[in-house]
């Protein structure tokens, strides 16, 4: 898998090649092309936002219903709460979905995406879980604030 990390660009859907995964924002709208192996999850453009899922929700249920993200190409234009778990359940996959993992990542999906699709409003059930991660994100945040690199450096 490649990860390909461009702050604050949006790709357009027509130019996207084949077995790509375009995260929360990347390109406008959630938009799968089965034939093509594209697909784009987010949340922001095109789309009723209480009716779509985050990101890391849309992804978790990819690989829940088959998806196998092995060789593909992931474009992300940011790193967020939600991005940044979005790109790690597809970078470990079976670590996720593995049997005795899979009920803590389906929690940690879970507050990540309500807080992260619904803002600070939201009723969250464990928002330690959302807390966690964004503690775990402090580097990474830290880097985005002062204006990191764009590429593999990024991630």
């Amino acid at each position: 898998m490649r990860f390909v990390v461009e702050i604050g660009k949006e790709w357009l859907w027509d130019d996207v090649p084949p077995r790509t995964i375009e995260l929360d924002g990347a390109v406008a709208g959630p938009r799968i092309d089965p034939d093509g192996q594209r697909y784009s999850f987010d949340h922001h453009a095109r789309c009723v936002r209480l009716a779509t899922g985050a990101a890391c929700r849309q992804v978790l249920d990819a690989l829940l219903l088959g998806l196998d993200p092995r060789g593909f190409t992931v474009l992300l234009n940011d790193v967020d709460a939600d991005s940044a778990l979005a790109a790690w359940l597809l970078a470990r996959r079976d670590a996720a979905l593995a049997p005795g993992a899979l009920p803590r990542t389906r929690a940690v999906v879970a507050a990540v995406g309500e807080a992260d699709a619904h803002g600070p409003a939201y009723p969250l059930e464990r928002p330690g879980l959302f807390f966690g991660c964004l503690d775990a994100l402090g580097p990474a945040l830290a880097a985005r604030a002062a204006g990191y690199p764009n590429g593999g450096d990024a991630a």
